[in-house]
């Protein structure tokens, strides 16, 4: 009686065994003539059919253990860094990058080349300053110097002073550019000092003595 290894399944060679039929055909052990008319004994769950020997199967069994799932979590790109050209506040933009970095995980390796294929324009001038090898702070470092707060605030305080409405610009246009100049100029600052500096800018801004009147009669305190 000779032994074979059915090549549709992998159940142990000790457990098939072929004889001859009448037929003069080979037959296995489960009475088919064929190997794809094996009927599936062995689940590829890992389970047995019923009324199948548990212990004759088992090493069969074990080979259909199905696969550890993997863990990771692949995240989807539904983000995206903007890019940064200096003309906009840049601590806004390294804000956004902090965001991006904490939801992607990036490294640190992977935070300063994401920062570094950000900057654009006047920005991205810097990188002809830095080596290959620049890390985050040094970058950072770079930009805060030429667009960030430092050597910044006094030429924002003179431009939030001078500040006036412009043709065709609403009120709201224009209260919302003295809060960004204010927040520019002092920077980390609130309190009801700032709320009035803030209020009295906006309000030399509008150009009007009958706007002016008409706010402070709204409202005496302006940033809330």
């Amino acid at each position: 009686m000779t032994k074979i290894q059915p090549e549709c399944c992998n159940v142990p060679v000790s457990h098939v065994t072929v004889r001859r039929g009448r037929s003069g055909g080979a037959q296995n052990s489960f009475g088919a003539s064929r190997c794809t008319d094996i009927p599936p004994t062995v689940l590829r769950e890992g389970q047995l059919q019923p009324g199948v020997d548990d212990n004759a199967l088992a090493p069969a069994k074990a080979e259909y253990k199905a696969e550890p799932k993997s863990e990771s979590r692949r995240v989807q790109p539904t983000i995206k860094l903007c890019s940064y050209d200096g003309s906009t506040p840049l601590e806004s933009h390294i804000a956004k990058l902090s965001n991006c970095a904490k939801y992607y995980s990036w490294n640190s390796q992977e935070k300063v080349c994401h920062l570094k294929n950000s900057l654009e324009g006047p920005a991205a001038q810097i990188l002809w300053q830095i080596s290959d090898t620049a890390t985050e702070e040094q970058v950072l470092e770079l930009l805060r110097h030429r667009f960030g707060h430092i050597n910044q605030a006094e030429r924002f305080r003179a431009e939030m002073s001078m500040r006036s409405r412009k043709p065709g610009e609403s009120v709201q246009e224009l209260y919302n550019e003295i809060r960004r100049l204010l927040a520019l100029s002092f920077p980390g600052e609130s309190g009801g000092l700032y709320d009035i500096i803030g209020r009295d800018a906006f309000l030399a801004s509008l150009d009007d003595p009958a706007m002016r009147v008409k706010v402070l009669r709204v409202a005496t305190k302006f940033y809330g």
